[in-house]
C-alpha cells in the first residue's frame, strides 16, 4: 500500500478514537509536517471522509459513514498486503530449514526478533528442536519459553550444556554480521543455516 494510503488509514483511525485531535498532535503522532496533515484533513473533508464542526473555539473530526467505509476498506488492503508479505517470508523460511540434512535436528536460534517467530512457527510444525536463543542485543529478555544468552554462551556444540547441530541466522538485517562473528568464534558454514542465503 502506497505511503499515502497508509497515512490516510493512520489518520481515518487516529480521527475515530480522537474526536477532539488537533492538527499538531496528530502531524506528531504521525511523525509529519504540520502541513502535510492539514493537506490529508483538507483531503479527507472533500471525499466527504470526515466531518469538522467548531463549536466553543474547538475543532471536532468525526469520520462519516464513507470515512467508516474507507477506513474499513484501507484495514483490509493493509492487512491483506502484511499477510502477504508474512506468507512469502515464512515460504522462504520453510525452504531454508527444509533443505537442513535430516541428521541435525537440534537448533538454535542467533536472533530473536520478529523473523525468529515466524522461523519457531515453521520449526514448531517439523522435526526440529529448538535448544535455544542468542542474541547480541537482547540477553536475559525470553524469546516464548527460552531464555535469551549471548553468542559467547555457544561452545564446542554446546548452548548452555545443551547440545546443537546448527546455528539458524534468524534475521535478515544482521545475519552477515552474526555470520562474521560465528566464524571467529571457530564456527564452520555447515553449522551455520543463514535464511536468507541466495543458494539453497
Amino acid at each position: 500500500m502506497k505511503a499515502i494510503k497508509i497515512r490516510m488509514l493512520r489518520t481515518l483511525t487516529l480521527i475515530e478514537s480522537h474526536a477532539r485531535l488537533t492538527q499538531r498532535i496528530l502531524a506528531e503522532k504521525l511523525g509529519v509536517a504540520l502541513g502535510t496533515v492539514n493537506n490529508t484533513f483538507q483531503e479527507l473533508v472533500d471525499m466527504d471522509l470526515v466531518n469538522l464542526t467548531v463549536e466553543g473555539g474547538k475543532t471536532t473530526y468525526r469520520l462519516t459513514g464513507t470515512g467508516v467505509v474507507e477506513k474499513m476498506r484501507l484495514s483490509r488492503l493493509h492487512l491483506e498486503e502484511k499477510v502477504g508479505v508474512y506468507n512469502g517470508i515464512r515460504s522462504q523460511i520453510s525452504v531454508r530449514i527444509d533443505s537442513l540434512d535430516q541428521s541435525k535436528k537440534r537448533l538454535v536460534f542467533y536472533g530473536a526478533g520478529s523473523i525468529a517467530q515466524i522461523t519457531y512457527v515453521v520449526v514448531a510444525s517439523r522435526d526440529f528442536q529448538l535448544v535455544g536463543v542468542v542474541d547480541d542485543d537482547k540477553d536475559g529478555q525470553k524469546f516464548f519459553d527460552y531464555d535469551i544468552v549471548q553468542p559467547t554462551e555457544l561452545l564446542d556444540g554446546y548452548l548452555q550444556g545443551r547440545p546443537f547441530d546448527i546455528v539458524v541466522l534468524a534475521s535478515h538485517s544482521r545475519s552477515q554480521d552474526m555470520r562474521l562473528r560465528l566464524v571467529k568464534m571457530g564456527f564452520s558454514s555447515l553449522e551455520i543455516l543463514g535464511l536468507f542465503d541466495a543458494k539453497v
